[in-house]
């Protein structure tokens, strides 16, 4: 009996060994998700509580009701919304459709694609701090001589909006112009040739074989634009840090702000934790069907054996199969 009570826990040993490696790979995300559902516990709880006679207390839904109430009286959260907005329909209608054409250029390895990969890259490759103190320089000090009539600074007012959607749209070049052309280049050959000499033209072979080739791929970041949609905060903080100007606030560098206030408190925090609820209650059920939209009526490979696509009442199939 002793010696099959060794030889198990012999086994028991030898098997930890063996997979020490898996249970230390599984304990960090596992890690990092108790951590992450003691958060959302504390700030459910907090949503539900508030100060009144200077303690901590039980308030029901009067956070809830303060937040809705000031969408329309804080101009803060007015422009929150607005430009939270503006940022995320801006982004699908002229951030992806520029991310996708410049991913088929690299694709197509058309006149100096290298160079225009090497110029998105740039930024990633060198200092963050740097490429932002170059960028407010220019801001500031170079494209006033070249915009006539600026009588308000790029990054003021409302410009600086504007200008800090740009920057983000510039930065996110370099990500997008990696995983794109990188997408397009695992599509079968033998389908685009099969499509050219069906006489497809080069819109045609974008939008009938690389676009229902990469959807995977495209549909993971619409899906991913929309969870972010009021808590992406762009490049505010990177620029402004604590002083952006009013005009340029979104949701995300507004809660970012009202938690990160040096004055804050209980109260403020209470607050604060009411709109991320909200915000999680009204993007949840958003999210949720824009993927099952995504996922029912986008383009399919509708015969994996003969990589046939249908999309837009087209269909293109590899000849050989």
């Amino acid at each position: 009996m002793k010696d099959n009570t060794k030889k198990i826990s012999a086994f028991q040993k030898k098997t930890f060994k063996k997979y020490i490696f898996v249970y230390v790979l599984m304990a960090y995300p596992l890690i990092l998700w108790f951590i992450s559902q003691c958060l959302t516990a504390s700030t459910v709880i907090y949503a539900f509580r508030g100060v009144v006679d200077g303690e901590l207390k039980w308030v029901g839904l009067q956070n809830f009701a303060n937040a809705i109430k000031n969408l329309s009286k804080d101009p803060m959260m007015s422009y929150s919304f607005k430009n939270a907005m503006l940022m995320f329909w801006g982004s699908m209608v002229i951030s992806m459709p520029l991310y996708m054409l410049g991913a088929y250029y690299v694709y197509k390895k058309a006149f100096g694609a290298k160079f225009l990969q090497f110029v998105i890259m740039s930024p990633m490759i060198i200092s963050g701090m740097l490429t932002i103190l170059l960028f407010k320089r220019f801001c500031d000090d170079v494209a006033p001589m070249w915009i006539p009539g600026l009588t308000e600074g790029l990054l003021e007012g409302r410009n600086a909006f504007f200008t800090t959607w740009f920057y983000s749209i510039w930065i996110s070049f370099a990500t997008n112009i990696l995983v794109y052309p990188n997408a397009m280049n695992a599509i079968d050959p033998e389908l685009v040739e099969s499509a050219k000499l069906d006489g497809a033209n080069a819109l045609q072979e974008f939008w009938h074989i690389l676009l229902p080739g990469i959807y995977p791929t495209l549909s993971t970041f619409v899906i991913t634009g929309f969870t972010t949609l009021f808590t992406n905060q762009g490049a505010l903080f990177t620029i402004f840090m604590y002083k952006a100007p009013a005009e340029s606030y979104n949701f995300g560098y507004y809660i970012f702000t009202q938690v990160m206030d040096p004055n804050a408190g209980p109260a403020q925090y209470a607050y604060t934790s009411a709109i991320s609820m909200m915000i999680a209650l009204v993007t949840f059920p958003v999210v949720m069907l824009v993927k099952n939209l995504l996922e029912n009526y986008g383009p399919t490979e509708e015969d994996k054996g003969t990589r046939k696509f249908r999309w837009m009442g087209k269909e293109y199939a590899n000849r050989e199969a």
